[in-house]
């Protein structure tokens, strides 16, 4: 075939393409034209000199030749990009012919290099791109390449649909009409995002990939005739594809009749390929800005700093957040790894660059969690991941991560621990002091519990006997032996006498400054930093003083622990000098029948000494409230019955009462037990709920015989319209009256199993308010249940006492509850009974 009229010889180059698509032969022009030499090029694909993004579509289309001998495009100028062997590309026009039999090569190829300004869709190509390099929206981008498309293939109106990962769908995203106005119908369904059903003809195209001409859109999509005038448009449909995935769909519409030229197919497949490229380029660059952002804001809301460091120079980069972590300014978030690593407290700083160190030897990722000690003085626990980022040589040359404040965290896990030390601590001393051992063991035991319990360095305990002075009975930890200097003193000499003396605790966390320590040296030379020491006083009376030394700071947390143990040894001190009291009695009755009488009578008065130790000698005032109570014993033996009300922080008050079941000795070691770990359960912070469950338990570990316990607390919080909030739980007991300042009585709904059987049991818990001139009411069973002529009291008629006396006050209403019992029973065998009333204030305010 000849060259194209006036064309130079040297512009035109002659390809020969054989059978399987190989190319056979190559003009010696190729190399000034395509930058190929001959040499070079023939026996390689055709594919070679045609662009990627081409490819595919060029290789169906020999295909299909090879197949079926058909080549439509013979003799038709087809202008296109082609690949130069320098890798660039270069504007040809080629046209194809079919060469005789006796030629190798099964198609011709005459290729001609043309200016870029010769080819409309090659400079529609170079615009389409500057579009998508601008800096705007990408709706806004593609609403301009629409309208450069538009014109230059003679449509008059369009639409830019991309695929939408969250509907796995088309989505248009811009329109276009060459007239605004025109056509309303077309533009505001096109617009509507978010309901529009995409057209079948759409769909087909951005399935397969391949662009489509349709001479008639009536026929693919009817609805188009109510916004045309019922004519029948023509309509390009552009495939946008990147590689071989579709990322789009361009929709051209073109007056009737108009028909498309072979070149304009052409412009279609290099516009959908040329455009898709652009688009997806321009998504993924989205989508990644997007990721970016959304890392970023992700770190920031976590509170996470992100940092890098480089060595062998030491250098240190962070972000703001970094400086702020470490309490330093943002300028000097940029810093030598040594600035940081010197507010690493020393305990943590070793043990952090062991594992950086090892983790870099190995080139893996590592976790740390460390202290920092900000310049203010401030302590914070981070917490992070380091990656070690390897160079060009397989080193590693730096170390890029994350670390965020967990302090918050730490507090939280730290105060469950210690929740859980104090609990096990009160169980023990618990369990100590109901074991039937002489006193000197049980105080042993608890010496040990908090040796153990909260990690001291040693506690003893001494008690007070008939000539004042301090007998040391139990040293655990560092020191055991109970003799030496310091196992009699006297009352108000040295620290532990001076305790005694003036019934207040003595506490410090600067053992070697306190005046008060009689040898300093020693304390230095051991390493003793806290001292904590406690009276233990019933009744305001003196029984012993508690102490202990720690190497570490004893916080307020662990103070209070102990101020309340100290509770409940001093009152099992009590309770088992008593009982040492009643079993000598009931020896002494043996060895001597003629004095049974009055031993018996003794006995009573033991009794009534022994419960009047399970109860309080008086309850505190609570600012806002009128608190009373009152308790009768039983006829000779001591009962299960006990109560007491507490502060437990701040404006919080806390009221407990219950009873154990059965009368005598072994009903008060449990009823001890009962009250005392309600008690601390309670000033430990648990809810009602939590503080019955933790009785459950308690009373399930020790030996109770078969005895079961049923109880009633509850917390009492001022609120700030002048009412109080009340939260109620209960554990088999009758449940709590609320008797409001208008006479009405409300039965408070606190329901629970009875404590000390079902190892599973759970409980629940209510709340209630108290408005002023309100008062709760909370008694054992032993008031309903008194019995004159085989009737019992009931709650019918303590309902009546309790609304007649509703107004008049706490001790008021009380009394006459007490009185009216009393005077009912007759029964020969009266049972102990307790009653305790809150009432708010008539006067109170928020």
């Amino acid at each position: 075939m000849s060259r194209p009229p006036g064309a130079p010889e040297s512009e035109v180059v002659v390809v020969g393409v054989g059978d399987d698509g190989t190319i056979v032969h190559a003009s010696d022009s190729v190399e000034a034209v395509l930058g190929w030499t001959p040499e070079r090029l023939v026996g390689q694909p055709l594919v070679t000199v045609i662009p990627r993004r081409f490819r595919r579509r060029h290789e169906d289309g020999f295909r299909r030749f090879v197949s079926t001998g058909n080549l439509s495009l013979v003799g038709r100028p087809l202008r296109m990009p082609a690949r130069r062997g320098d890798r660039g590309e270069e504007n040809i026009e080629l046209v194809l012919s079919m060469p005789s039999r006796a030629d190798a090569a099964s198609v011709i190829g005459v290729i001609r290099r043309v200016e870029q300004s010769g080819s409309a869709h090659f400079r529609l190509g170079n615009e389409l791109r500057q579009e998508m390099a601008a800096d705007a929206p990408l709706d806004a981008i593609l609403a301009s390449c629409l309208e450069l498309l538009g014109p230059q293939l003679g449509a008059q109106l369009g639409a830019l649909w991309v695929h939408d990962p969250w509907r796995d769908g088309l989505r248009p995203i811009a329109t276009w009409e060459a007239r605004p106005g025109l056509n309303p119908g077309y533009i505001a369904h096109r617009n509507a995002h978010g309901t529009v059903d995409v057209p079948p003809q759409l769909t087909t195209v951005f399935s397969c990939g391949q662009s489509r001409w349709i001479d008639d859109l009536l026929q693919e999509e009817p609805a188009v005739a109510a916004w045309t005038g019922g004519d029948s448009p023509a309509a390009s449909c552009i495939a946008l594809v990147s590689g071989a995935e579709s990322v789009g769909v361009v929709e051209l519409i073109h007056p009737p009749g108009h028909d498309l030229t072979i070149e304009g197919h052409e412009a279609l497949s290099f516009l959908g390929s040329e455009l898709g490229r652009l688009v997806a380029g321009r998504i993924r660059a989205d989508l990644e800005a997007a990721d970016r952002r959304r890392v970023e804001l992700a770190l920031q809301s976590r509170g996470v700093a992100t940092w890098s460091y480089r060595f062998p120079s030491g250098e240190m980069t962070g972000d703001d957040r970094l400086a702020e972590l470490y309490g330093l300014e943002p300028v000097r978030a940029a810093a030598h790894y040594e600035r940081y690593a010197s507010l690493i407290v020393p305990e943590d700083r070793q043990r952090t660059r062991e594992t950086a160190t090892a983790a870099i030897e190995r080139g893996e990722r590592f976790e740390f969690r460390y202290r920092v000690r900000r310049p203010d003085g401030a302590i914070v626990w981070l917490e992070g991941a380091g990656v070690p980022l390897p160079g060009p040589d397989g080193q590693v040359r730096e170390i890029t991560g994350v670390c965020y404040d967990v302090t918050a965290e730490m507090e939280a896990r730290r105060e469950l621990e210690e929740q859980a030390r104090f609990a096990a601590l009160s169980a023990d001393v618990g369990q100590a002091f109901v074991r039937d051992e002489p006193l000197a063991d049980k105080l042993h035991r608890t010496t040990y519990a908090i040796v153990e319990q909260l990690d001291v360095a040693f506690a003893r305990v001494w008690t007070l006997d008939s000539a004042n002075t301090l007998v040391l009975r139990a040293s655990s930890g560092l020191y055991t032996h109970l003799d030496g200097p310091h196992s009699r003193i006297p009352v108000g000499e040295f620290k532990i006498g001076r305790i005694a003396a003036s019934l207040e605790p003595h506490l410090t966390n600067d053992v070697v400054n306190d005046p008060h320590v009689s040898d300093p040296e020693w304390a230095r030379r051991e390493g003793m930093r806290s001292f904590a020491g406690y009276p233990l006083v019933v009744g305001g009376r003196c029984v012993g003083v508690l102490a202990m030394f720690a190497r570490h700071e004893l916080p307020p947390s662990t103070l209070r622990a102990l101020a309340t143990v100290a509770d409940t040894v001093a009152i099992g001190i009590e309770q088992s000098r008593a009982a040492e009291e009643v079993m000598a009695l009931y020896g002494e009755s043996h060895r001597h029948a003629a004095t049974l009488e009055h031993a018996l009578r003794d006995r009573a008065h033991v009794a009534e000494v022994l419960q009047s130790s399970l109860v309080p000698r008086s309850l505190p005032e609570v600012p806002g409230f009128g608190v009373h109570a009152r308790y009768r014993a039983g006829v000779e033996e001591v009962g299960g019955d006990f109560y007491d009300v507490l502060l437990v922080g701040g404006n919080r008050w806390a009221f407990l009462i219950g009873d154990i079941c059965g009368r005598g000795p072994e009903a008060a070691r449990l009823t001890a037990l009962a009250r005392h770990s309600l008690r601390l359960a309670m000033m430990l912070g648990h809810n009602p709920a939590e503080a019955l469950a933790a009785l459950n338990q308690a009373l399930l570990k020790s030996d109770n015989d078969g005895r079961f316990c049923t109880a009633v607390c509850g917390v009492i919080s001022e609120l700030e319209d002048g009412c109080a909030l009340v939260e109620v739980g209960a554990a088999g007991h009758p449940a709590p009256l609320m008797a409001r300042a208008e006479g009405a009585i409300e039965e408070v709904d606190a329901r629970g199993p009875l404590l000390g059987v079902l190892p599973d049991a759970t409980f629940t818990q209510t709340e209630t308010r108290m408005r002023p001139g309100d008062t709760i009411v909370v008694y054992t069973d032993g008031v309903v249940e008194a019995r004159r002529n085989g009737a019992m009291f009931g709650l019918e008629r303590l309902t009546e006492v309790v609304s007649q006396y509703a107004g008049a006050g706490a001790e008021a209403l009380v009394t006459a509850v007490l009185e009216t019992v009393t005077e009912f029973d007759e029964s020969a065998s009266k049972d102990d009974l307790a009653i305790l009333a809150i009432n708010r204030s008539p006067t109170s305010s928020g």
